[in-house]
Parts: structure tokens; sequence; C-alpha cells
């Protein structure tokens, strides 16, 4: 019982710094900078 405590134990470590990965990028000149592009709805609206 202890050993599969510790695969589980492992395993949810695992996935939980891969979450972080995603959501806080370590080097973000991996990804580059990117700005927002603003849809029509931000920019004004479609004038017709």
């Amino acid at each position: 019982m202890p050993r599969r405590n510790t695969l589980v134990s492992i395993a949810i470590l695992i996935i939980f710094i891969l979450c972080l990965l995603v959501i806080l990028p370590i080097n973000q000149g991996l990804l580059g900078q990117k700005d927002f592009m603003l849809g029509l709805d931000l920019q004004g609206g479609l004038h017709l």
C-alpha cells in the first residue's frame, strides 16, 4: 500500500508541475512577446 501511495503522489506532483508550466511559463522567449489582437467589438465595431 505505501508503494501505491508513493506512485500516486508522484503522479499528482508531475501533473501539478505541468499545469504550472502551462499557466506560468518560465521563459517567455519561447513563445515570443505577442500583442493582443482586439476584435471588432473592442475596436469600436463595424460602421456601415
